[in-house]
């Protein structure tokens, strides 16, 4: 499999079969059991939904998956958008309905998520690496928001660096924004790297795209409380 975690392989191995989702719980559940076909015949794969660390509390991780003993930590998002203009699409005789998700939000949950991930790397919580991983047709995400935008710091848009530091919200964003959606230090240095999905029409939105980050726990920087 490509890259530390393999987990893109398995992606696109999916897209083949399910180019779009109903909800985030559907692709969490449709990865994981890809990624069971994937390595059944040559590995002995574990797969874990819902998986709580050892330290407990309310932390759990969308998808814990061993593989040849290496330990994985899965976090995923899936953020849609209407498609052309329509909140309802039939794919290969399925119906599909897409509200409209704040690209904002699905930019910082990508990013909060990456975070999540590198603090259960530096407390040696049970995983040997960690994959984020975001899912859309919201060509918002992957685009350079207007520099003046609220959101800007938690930008993913294409070929970005994310550099180690504090991602904070615009000074004059609302409050209860700021409270729902906490500041985000990162630990990492990521390179944001776009890849096509599936095309399930040619409409606008009809483009999924994915953006996957693996999180390792060499190069993570010291942070300061």
């Amino acid at each position: 499999m490509d890259g530390p975690t393999g987990l893109g392989d398995v992606l696109r191995s999916l897209a083949a079969k399910r180019p779009a989702f109903h909800a985030e719980a559907d692709f969490q559940f449709a990865l994981a059991w890809e990624l069971q076909e994937l390595c059944r015949e040559k590995e002995d794969p574990r797969i874990r939904m819902e998986w709580i660390p050892p330290c407990g509390g309310r932390t759990h991780i969308d998808t814990l998956a061993t593989v040849n003993g290496r330990r994985t930590a899965i976090e995923l998002k899936y953020s849609k958008r209407p498609v052309g203009g329509s909140n309802r699409i039939v794919i290969n005789d399925e119906t599909f309905t897409f509200g409209e998700n704040p690209d904002d939000v699905a930019r910082h949950g990508f990013l909060r998520d990456i975070e999540r991930l590198e603090g259960l790397l530096r407390a040696e919580q049970g995983v040997d690496c960690g994959c984020a991983v975001l899912l859309t047709n919201n060509w918002l995400c992957w685009k350079e928001p207007r520099p003046d935008s609220k959101g800007h710091q938690f930008s993913t848009h294409d070929q970005r660096v994310v550099m180690p530091g504090l991602l904070r919200w615009k000074e004059d964003t609302a409050q209860t924004t700021k409270s729902n959606y906490a500041d985000v230090n990162i630990a990492g240095r990521y390179v944001m790297r776009w890849r096509d999905y599936a095309t399930v029409c040619e409409a606008n939105g009809g483009l999924f795209r994915y953006l996957l980050v693996d999180v390792e726990r060499e190069g993570l920087v010291k942070q300061t409380p």
